[in-house]
């Protein structure tokens, strides 16, 4: 599983520690994108895009086992729910709460 390691400085964990002592946790938002067919034969077919539009979800991440002294990592299962605007929801697809999707999250404070 690929491992992403930033630094993002004090400020950011200023800011990280009163969103955990104020909310507990933070919304993860994903939001996918139409990529351009490799092959000019064989475009995309019309509706991906409307479809990368229709799965725009986010999932709220409770981040509260990080308050305990000495705790330094966390892993969270979060349920996706949609975020589509009005107009980009396709009806006759499934919601992503219908499909049962979900985020896979662990965090690890260095």
């Amino acid at each position: 599983e690929p491992v992403v390691v930033r630094y993002r400085g004090t400020r950011f964990l200023k800011e990280f520690r009163q969103m955990l002592n104020n909310t507990g946790g933070t919304w993860v938002y994903f939001v996918p994108e139409e990529k351009p067919s490799n092959d000019p034969k064989k475009p995309n077919l019309p509706e991906v895009g409307s479809l990368s539009k229709h799965f725009v979800g986010k999932a709220w991440v409770d981040l509260r086992s990080l308050i305990r002294p000495g705790a330094r990592a966390t892993e969270a299962l979060c349920d996706l729910r949609t975020a589509a605007l009005g107009a980009e929801v396709m009806t006759e697809e499934p919601t992503l709460q219908a499909s049962r999707a979900f985020v896979r999250l662990a965090l690890e404070l260095r």
